[in-house]
């Protein structure tokens, strides 16, 4: 559901024509940080399928402080 979520945003923030460009960066940001979020709160599928390496968890948390 997350997932659909995110996905459902970031198509919005593409498909819309914002007045001020600078709102378009904005919600890209907002969207990279909570994909983060989840990925952080919950990463053991893409750990189960092989896609992340073992140190990924720790560089995920450092890409969002």
């Amino acid at each position: 559901m997350e997932y659909i979520s995110l996905h459902l945003f970031r198509d919005q923030v593409e498909k819309n024509k914002f007045k001020d460009a600078r709102i378009k960066l904005i919600l890209e940001d907002v969207f990279r940080i909570a994909a983060l979020k989840t990925l952080i709160e919950d990463c053991a599928d893409v750990y189960d399928a092989g896609f992340f390496v073992l140190k990924a968890n720790k560089m995920m948390k450092l890409a969002m402080d």
